[in-house]
């Protein structure tokens, strides 16, 4: 895994959220503020292209609910369908939010601009 984006839990915890080398990103936890790092965990539900492709991953700032955008395309080696995902669950899960463009897109990044999350890609 590479491409790594970090975030912290409103517990101290950090996870690091990871382009995969499959069809799906990865996820590892630390609890001491990242001097150790657990197993890295394959996401079922949160598919990229093969062989990966760089994502973001941000918390949002009210509560833990995780914000995901990236390519989402199941089984398939082109990188479009630039997607918003979030989860509820430290990441285990995903749930699709909002398609933002059915057409090729690649490497994203979100931010959080005032009171507004804002999404860069290409």
């Amino acid at each position: 895994p590479n491409e790594d984006q970090a975030v912290e839990f409103s517990d101290g915890r950090v996870a690091i959220f990871a382009r995969g080398l499959g069809f799906y990103r990865t996820r590892t936890f630390s609890t001491d503020g990242g001097e150790h790092w657990g197993p890295t965990q394959v996401l079922n539900s949160l598919p990229s292209p093969p062989p990966g492709c760089e994502g973001s991953t941000i918390r949002c700032r009210e509560n833990d609910r995780l914000v995901y955008s990236g390519p989402v395309h199941f089984k398939s080696t082109l990188r479009d369908r630039m997607s918003i995902m979030t989860s509820d669950d430290d990441g285990a899960t995903w749930q699709r939010y909002m398609l933002v463009d059915p057409g090729s897109a690649a490497y994203s990044a979100l931010v959080w601009y005032g009171q507004n999350l804002a999404l860069l890609y290409d």
